[in-house]
């Protein structure tokens, strides 16, 4: 059965930073691609700077990272943005 995860999560940071070096370095897209195991569009368009090199998915997010750990005080903003 195939894996289920989505092919978008399937490379890690780390294999995708390699596969940029290899391609600064003279390798090619697609070698480099299958050699670190990163899919070839995305390596081309982060090697030409259509996207940004680390890995970016989804909106942006609504509370910092300090909201997150104080959950009530980030609760209530929230329920400020949606209820008020």
């Amino acid at each position: 059965m195939a894996d289920s995860k989505p092919a978008i999560l399937r490379y890690s940071e780390e294999s995708m930073a390699a596969a940029l070096n290899a391609v600064r370095k003279g390798q090619s897209i697609t070698s480099a691609a299958k050699e670190f195991g990163v899919p070839k569009t995305t390596l081309l368009y982060k090697a030409s700077g259509k996207y940004p090199e680390g890995r970016k998915m989804g909106s942006d997010t609504l509370f910092t990272k300090e909201e997150k750990v104080s959950y009530p005080s980030g609760f209530l903003i929230w329920h400020q943005l949606v209820f008020l």
